[in-house]
C-alpha cells in the first residue's frame, strides 16, 4: 500500500484502489447520487484511480456492488467487500451505517484512507447517545468534508468532530443548452406556447425544502394575470408528493404549475427552462442550481445554507429572501429585462467553467486522499 507518485505536492501510488460507498445510486436520483457519480466519472479519469462503490439503493454492475438490505446487514456485508476489495481509500457518504464499515475495515487495516462527506445536517431525531457514537466514529475518519461552508458551520455548532475537517464543492459535467433537446421536451409535455418557463428540481423528502417550493407556487399565483402563459415545471418525488400536488390542484394556481414527477433527463427539461428557480429553507449546495448555471441560464434562488457561496447575487444570479411577494416581484422583474438574463446567464457558466466542475471536485479529492497517505510515511 505505499504511495509512491508525486501528484499536485504530494507523493501516491499506481493504481490507487479507492471505494466509494453511499445510500444512492442510479436510478435513484438526487443530491448525493448525482455528487457520487460526477466524483467517480472525475476520479476514473485519471488511469492511477481504480474506483468501485458499493451502494444500498440502485443497480449495481461489475464495477458497483449493490446491497440491499437493512442497515445492519448493509454493514456486514459491505465490510466483506471491502475485505475481498483491500482499498486504499473508503470513502462513505450521508449516513452513519455508510461509514461504519469503513472504520470497521479501517480497524482491520489501519493503514486505510477513511474519508466521509456530509451532504446535508443529520437528522434532529439524531441525539443523546446517537449523537455521541457518531461523533466518535467521524473523529476516526482521515478526513471529514462537507459540500458547503455554511453546512460545516452548522454541523460544527452541534457534531464534536475530532478530524481534519475540509470543504468539497459538488462539481458538475459542463454541457451545452440543447435547442433540439428543449423542442422534444416541450412537445412531450405540450408547452409550445408557455412563456415564461421556470423550473425547480429536487427531492420531495424534506419538510422545509417543500415549504420554500410551496412559496415558489404562490408566488405563481401572483404573477398569473400578469404573465397568462408562465408555467412553472416541478421534477421530483418523496413523501410530500400528494401534499405538493393538492397544492397545485388550487385554483389560485391551477393550469400554471405542473408536477412531472421524477424526469429522466434533467439537461432537456433545464435547457427548456427560461428561468431557474430553486426556492428552498434547507439546503447543502443543490446540485440542481449548479447544472442550470452550466447551462448558461439565470437563477433565482433562496439566500439560503450554502446558495450563496456559490451566487453572487445581481452577478451570477439572483438571491431572494424566503417571502411570497419578494419572489414573484424577482421573477417578473428579471423576465422584464432579457438582457439582465443573458447577463446573469453568461456568468453563472463561467461560474460553473472556474470552479465547480466534476474534475475541478475530483483533483479537490485527490489531494485529500493523497495528504492523508503521505502524513503516514
Amino acid at each position: 500500500m505505499l504511495w509512491k507518485i508525486y501528484y499536485s505536492d504530494t507523493w501516491i501510488t499506481e493504481n490507487v484502489k479507492i471505494i466509494i460507498i453511499t445510500p444512492y445510486f442510479y436510478p435513484v436520483k438526487g443530491g448525493i447520487t448525482s455528487y457520487v457519480n460526477n466524483l467517480r466519472n472525475g476520479l476514473k479519469i485519471n488511469k492511477i484511480f481504480n474506483v468501485k462503490m458499493i451502494v444500498r439503493d440502485g443497480n449495481g454492475n461489475q464495477d458497483i456492488y449493490q446491497i440491499n438490505n437493512n442497515k445492519y446487514l448493509f454493514i456486514n456485508k459491505a465490510y466483506k467487500i471491502l475485505k475481498s476489495e483491500k482499498p486504499d481509500i473508503v470513502h462513505a457518504h450521508g449516513h452513519w451505517y455508510i461509514l461504519s464499515p469503513a472504520l470497521k475495515y479501517k480497524k482491520s487495516e489501519p493503514i486505510t484512507n477513511v474519508v466521509f462527506t456530509f451532504h446535508t445536517e443529520p437528522t434532529p431525531r439524531f441525539v443523546g447517545l446517537k449523537a455521541k457514537r457518531f461523533e466518535r466514529m467521524l473523529s476516526k475518519c482521515d478526513a471529514v468534508t462537507f459540500v458547503s461552508k455554511d453546512l460545516m458551520q452548522r454541523i460544527e455548532g452541534s457534531v464534536k468532530i475530532d478530524a481534519k475537517k475540509l470543504i468539497t464543492y459538488p462539481g458538475v459535467e459542463l454541457k451545452k443548452e440543447s435547442l433540439s433537446l428543449a423542442m422534444e421536451f416541450k412537445r412531450k409535455y405540450s408547452l409550445e406556447k408557455c412563456i415564461p418557463i421556470l423550473s425547480w428540481i429536487g427531492p420531495l423528502e424534506h419538510e422545509r425544502k417543500i415549504t420554500g417550493l410551496k412559496m415558489l407556487v404562490q408566488a405563481i399565483a401572483l404573477l398569473k394575470r400578469r404573465h397568462p402563459a408562465l408555467k412553472l415545471l416541478i421534477a421530483g418525488k418523496g413523501k410530500f408528493k400528494n401534499e405538493l400536488e393538492t397544492l397545485i390542484k388550487n385554483k389560485e394556481v391551477g393550469g400554471h404549475v405542473k408536477y412531472l414527477g421524477e424526469v429522466e433527463d434533467s439537461h432537456a427539461l433545464i435547457s427548456a427552462t427560461d428561468i431557474y428557480a430553486h426556492i428552498s429553507l434547507q439546503e447543502g449546495l443543490p446540485i440542481a442550481v449548479l447544472e442550470a448555471m452550466s447551462l448558461g441560464k439565470p437563477v433565482i434562488a433562496s439566500d439560503t445554507g450554502g446558495i450563496p457561496e456559490l451566487i453572487n447575487n445581481g452577478i451570477n444570479g439572483l438571491l431572494v429572501k424566503p417571502y411570497i411577494n419578494e419572489i414573484a416581484e424577482a421573477i417578473d422583474k428579471l423576465y422584464a429585462d432579457r438582457s439582465r438574463m443573458k447577463y446573469l446567464g453568461l456568468n453563472a457558466r463561467r461560474t460553473i467553467e472556474r470552479s465547480f466542475t466534476d474534475s475541478k471536485m475530483a483533483n479537490e479529492f485527490m489531494r485529500i486522499y493523497a495528504s492523508d497517505a503521505t502524513n503516514k510515511y
